[in-house]
C-alpha cells in the first residue's frame, strides 16, 4: 500500500506539520516486498562498507572508545567483535561507515542517507530489543525523511556551505529511530524539531586533505538518535522549526518555506532512488572514473602514453574536487584528477586505487598533474536529472572522448543484487574476513525468518 497523504496542503504555512504529519502516516503504512528487499540490500551494502571502514580505522576508533571511558556495553562496534554503550556505538559505527567513501547516496538530495540513518536505526534496534520489521521500517522511513528534506533544500543548501549528510541526515536518523521507538504524532514532530535545531555540518571538511568528513556523518547519527530519545522523554520544540526567520529554510537555504516539498512525489519510496557506489571515491568523481575506465579498457591504452586528460563536468563536481595536490587518502578520494589518473593506471576505481601506497605512487601522481577539470554549463543545467562528465584523453595525439551521464549505481543504471553482494564480499575480504563468514552474514541480512539476535552475533 502506498503511503497515505496528509490532510495538510503543501501551501500551508506550518511546514513542520506538513512534514511530520506526512511522515507519521508514512511510518504507519505497509511496505511492499520490493521496498523491503531494497532496504535489506541497503543494509547489506552498509554493513560491508562499515566492516571495511572499521578495519581501516581500527587504531583510531580504539582510542576514541577508550577516550569515552566505556569499554563495555551491549551494542556492537560493527566488524570489531566488541560492544560498547549505545551512544558510543552510534558515533563510531557511523565514522566507520563513511570513511571509505563507498556508502550510498542521493543525487537529488546531494547527500548520503545510509550511514546516519542505518547506523542510528540498527543500533537502536539492538539496544531496545526490537524486531526485523522495526529495523526495515526505521530504515525506509529515515531515508524518506532525509532525502525528502535534502531534495527540497538543494542546491542552495550546498552552495551555502552545508553538508546535507550532516544536516538532513540527522533529521532522517531522528525519524528512523522515532519509527523504531513507535513515537506518536506529536513526539515525532518534536523529534524532528530537536534534530533540526541540533543539525549542523560544514563542507569545509572536504578541503585541504581534511579527514573530518566522516565526523559529520557520525554527528548526524548521534543527533538523530538523541533527538528521538529526548522527544520520547517529553521535550517539545518550536511549533514550526522549518519556517520563519530562524527556521531551517531561511537559515540554511535560499528556499522559501512555503515552496518546500511542493515538487516532491510523496507517494514514492525515496530509498528506491538512492544510488550505491562501485568506486571508492566521492560520488562526483564517479562519472569521470567510469568514462576513463571505458576508454582505457576498450582501447587497450597504456597509461604511459597519455599526454593529457580533460574532464568537463557540472559545477558542483568542480569546486573542492579539482585539486591535483594529493596529501593523503582522504584528499585522493575527493579529487577528480587523482581518481581518473588512478583509474587509468590501475584499471580500477576500487579500494586498491586508494591506499597509502597508491596515493604516493609516482606514476599516478605524474598523471594526476596532467588532468584538468572545468565546468560545462550545459552539464550543470542537467543536474540533478543527470550527473554527467565528458572525458577527453590525448594519447600520443590521438583523441578519445567518452561521456557518462549517470554512473553505475544510480537507479537508472543500478547495481544488481549480485553486484552488491560481490561488493560486500570484496569488502569483507579486504577486512580479513572469510568467505564463509561473508556468506553467513549475507544470508542473515536477507533471511526474514531469522532472528535478529543471530545477525547481531555475526556483526
Amino acid at each position: 500500500m502506498k503511503p497515505r497523504t496528509t490532510g495538510c496542503s503543501d501551501l500551508d504555512t506550518n511546514k513542520s506539520d506538513v512534514f511530520s504529519d506526512y511522515l507519521f502516516e508514512f511510518i504507519n503504512s505497509e511496505l511492499s516486498c520490493k521496498v523491503v528487499e531494497r532496504a535489506a540490500l541497503s543494509l547489506l551494502d552498509y554493513l560491508g562498507v562499515a566492516i571495511a571502514g572499521s578495519f581501516e580505522l581500527r587504531d583510531k576508533t580504539d582510542k576514541i572508545i577508550d577516550g569515552f571511558g566505556c569499554k563495555n556495553g551491549k551494542v556492537n562496534i560493527i566488524g570489531q567483535n566488541r560492544k560498547t554503550e549505545l551512544l558510543n556505538a552510534v558515533f563510531v559505527n557511523a565514522l566507520n561507515g563513511h570513511v571509505l567513501e563507498l556508502d550510498d547516496g542521493s543525487r537529488f538530495g546531494m547527500m548520503h542517507p545510509g550511514v546516519p540513518v542505518i547506523t542510528a536505526v540498527l543500533n537502536a534496534v539492538q539496544h531496545f530489543h526490537k524486531n526485523r520489521t522495526d529495523l526495515i521500517k526505521g530504515i525506509v522511513s529515515g531515508y524518506q525523511a532525509a532525502i525528502m528534506l535534502a531534495t527540497a533544500a538543494q542546491p542552495s543548501h550546498k552552495e551555502r556551505g552545508f553538508h546535507a549528510t550532516a544536516t538532513c541526515g540527522a533529521i532522517g536518523a531522528a525519524v528512523g529511530v522515532a519509527s523504531v521507538l513507535n513515537l506518536d504524532r506529536n513526539q515525532l514532530k518534536n523529534a524532528i524539531a530537536a534534530a533540526v535545531t541540533g543539525a549542523g555540518g560544514s563542507l569545509k571538511v572536504i578541503e585541504s586533505g581534511s579527514q573530518l568528513k566522516p565526523l559529520n556523518a557520525a554527528r548526524a547519527a548521534l543527533t538523530g538518535l538523541s533527538s528521538a530519545l529526548t522527544a520520547k522523554a517529553g521535550f517539545y520544540g518550536p511549533d514550526d522549526v522549518f519556517g520563519g526567520d530562524n527556521g531551517f529554510f531561511k537559515a540554511m537555504t535560499n528556499v522559501q518555506s512555503e515552496n518546500a516539498f511542493v515538487n516532491i512525489d510523496k507517494n514514492d519510496y525515496l530509498i528506491m532512488h538512492s544510488y550505491m557506489k562501485p568506486y571508492a571515491a566521492c560520488r562526483h568523481c564517479h562519472s569521470p572514473i567510469e568514462a576513463v575506465l571505458n576508454i582505457v579498457n576498450r582501447e587497450k591504452i597504456d597509461f604511459e602514453q597519455i599526454k593529457s586528460i580533460h574532464v568537463d563536468t557540472y559545477k558542483w563536481a568542480v569546486k573542492g574536487h579539482d585539486h591535483s595536490q594529493i596529501r593523503d587518502i582522504s584528499s585522493a578520494k575527493m579529487s577528480i584528477p587523482y581518481s581518473v589518473a588512478a583509474a587509468a593506471v590501475f584499471k580500477s576505481g576500487g579500494m586498491d586505487s586508494f591506499t597509502e601506497k597508491t596515493v604516493k605512487n609516482d606514476k599516478v601522481l605524474r598523471l594526476t598533474k596532467l588532468v584538468s577539470v572545468s565546468e560545462n554549463d550545459k552539464l550543470t543545467m542537467q543536474v540533478p536529472g543527470k550527473r554527467a562528465a565528458i572525458v577527453t584523453l590525448n594519447v600520443n595525439d590521438y583523441i578519445f572522448n567518452e561521456t557518462v551521464e549517470l554512473p553505475k549505481g544510480e537507479p537508472e543504471n543500478p547495481l544488481t543484487r549480485e553486484d552488491v553482494i560481490e561488493k560486500f564480499n570484496s569488502l569483507l575480504q579486504f577486512s580479513g574476513k572469510t568467505q564463509k563468514y561473508a556468506d553467513r552474514l549475507c544470508g542473515a541480512v536477507f533471511d526474514r525468518n531469522l532472528s535478529l539476535r543471530k545477525m547481531f552475533k555475526l556483526i
